[in-house]
């Protein structure tokens, strides 16, 4: 179970929708849902080499999120920390009580 001082990190949970730019493509335009309080813990990084782009190293951070069990968070959202954005991998509920969930999220850097 979740101490409530344990969550000191105030994230915004952001829902995307389609727009259209003026080729007709669809864009992602996302905005905040909702916010929550939450743990935020590194995890690990990588770096590899971009094969898209000649000569890029592309680094990512994995994180670790845990929060109060919230069923609207899924995948398809993003957690916005100030000007941090991560992508959510994965969400679990560790020990199915839907007490608390854990995220695990990636940022690009």
């Amino acid at each position: 179970m979740l101490r409530s001082g344990t969550l000191r990190h105030r994230l915004e949970v952001q829902a995307s929708t389609e727009t259209h730019n003026e080729y007709g493509e669809d864009i992602p335009s996302w905005s905040t849902a909702f916010s929550i309080w939450a743990n935020v813990q590194p995890m690990s990084g990588t770096e590899r080499a971009d094969g898209a782009a000649a000569n890029q190293i592309q680094n990512e951070r994995t994180y670790k999120i845990t929060a109060r069990y919230n069923a609207s968070i899924t995948p398809k959202h993003r957690i916005k920390w100030g000007t941090r954005i991560f992508d959510i991998n994965s969400v679990v509920d560790p020990d199915e009580r839907k007490r608390d969930m854990t995220l695990t999220a990636t940022e690009a850097v």
